[in-house]
């Protein structure tokens, strides 16, 4: 196969698309239960036309990761794809849209979708740690439909935790905690009884 070439490059300078088709929708930034690096990544179209993601990009933050989706891709409405590490025996009961080669790492990640044209797309971005998924249950990050991420609550099928290629799990609060800054006010109240 003619191995295609990355144009496009990390700038610091993120101009995000505002009309998003298609978006990363799952990512196994853990691996598996079978092994830490059977990661995988999973785009959806999320709009109700046929979109043609030829020469499409996903690049993360030191470059580790270049993949180049071949030309002539199209993705149906609401279809995915599915990009495994290294070998199709990442997922084991789904069948790779596309192998990569690089490592997602679990701290200080940036994930990013560029078109043809090296326009942004989508991006998740991991400062201190993911937004979702978990690394010692291996559970993948999963995306909702105003675009915020929460933890797959999937049962584990071949030790893989997520839904790769089909609808992401129900929201469940088992697996996802709320991190929540809570504030205690003390409001004293004197009540002052007037005889009539």
């Amino acid at each position: 196969g003619v191995s295609l070439v990355s144009k496009c490059d990390f700038v610091l300078n993120l101009n995000l698309s505002q009309d998003k088709k298609v978006i990363f929708n799952e990512i196994a930034w853990a691996g598996s239960l079978n092994n830490y690096s059977d990661e995988w990544i999973e785009l959806k179209n999320i709009s109700n036309e046929k979109v043609d993601i030829s020469l499409w990009e996903i690049i993360n933050s030191n470059k580790s990761i270049k993949i180049v989706i071949p030309e002539g891709t199209f993705l149906n409405p609401s279809e995915m794809f599915l990009l495994e590490r290294t070998d199709d025996n990442t997922v084991l009961h789904v069948k790779k849209d596309l192998i990569f080669v690089g490592a997602i790492r679990n701290d200080n990640e940036e994930l990013r979708l560029f078109d043809k044209n090296c326009n942004v797309l989508d991006n998740v971005i991991a400062v201190k740690k993911w937004p979702a998924g978990d690394s010692a249950s291996k559970r993948t990050a999963e995306r909702k439909t105003d675009f915020s991420w929460y933890t797959s609550s999937a049962p584990c099928i071949n030790g893989v935790c997520g839904t790769p290629k089909a609808e992401n799990s129900i929201y469940s609060s088992e697996f996802n905690s709320v991190e929540v800054a809570t504030t205690t006010t003390t409001v004293s109240t004197t009540t002052t009884t007037v005889p009539e």
